[in-house]
């Protein structure tokens, strides 16, 4: 009954989005202490069950009818994430967070298209074009440190901060910030 109930949630869940092994089983735990503290508060004594085992029993059997993929996790993700124009070093980050290795996690974008095609300096000179639109001189380091909150390299960051610099020649962007320029 228990184990039942936990795979239909586990379905719901999935049917809503993709989420990793991890992510799933932190969420199935969850909902077993729900239940299980729903039937004591009821006065039902449930029995003693390994819900480690349940649990794991579960991710198996929806891992092999193909309805948790991690690696369709991690691309979707990834598409989403790039949308939002977030830089790589978040989206790496964000995805470890998720229960991913480091090796899953560059297995898995690697044969990500949207991933591989990507213009992350492109991506971060329009991140700061829309977050500085009025033209006033803001000093180099205030947008080198939004490009760096929202996951971008500090390549990636010179190299946006020069094309914003060249797309804005009446703004004095050098105040305050050399960029190497060799």
């Amino acid at each position: 009954m228990l184990e039942k109930t936990l795979y239909n949630y586990a379905i719901r869940l999935l049917a809503r989005g993709e989420q990793t092994a991890f992510q799933l089983t932190t969420k199935l735990t969850q909902k077993y202490k729900s239940l299980t503290l729903k039937s004591v508060l009821s006065g039902e004594l449930s029995q003693d069950n390994n819900i480690d085992i349940i649990i794991s029993h579960i991710i198996i059997k929806i891992t092999e009818a193909g309805w948790l993929s991690e690696k369709r996790f991690a691309h979707a993700f990834a598409r989403t994430k790039i949308t939002q124009k977030i830089g790589p070093v978040k989206i790496l980050y964000e995805l470890s967070q998720k229960g991913l290795t480091e090796t899953q996690i560059h297995t898995y974008l690697e044969d990500c298209e949207a991933w591989q095609e990507a213009d992350w300096v492109a991506l971060a000179h329009q991140v700061l074009t829309k977050k500085f639109t009025d033209n006033k001189p803001v000093i180099w380091p205030k947008k080198a440190n939004f490009l760096q909150s929202k996951g971008y390299t500090v390549e990636q960051i010179k190299q946006a901060l020069k094309k914003n610099a060249h797309a804005n020649p009446n703004v004095n962007c050098n105040q305050g910030y050399i960029i190497d320029e060799s």
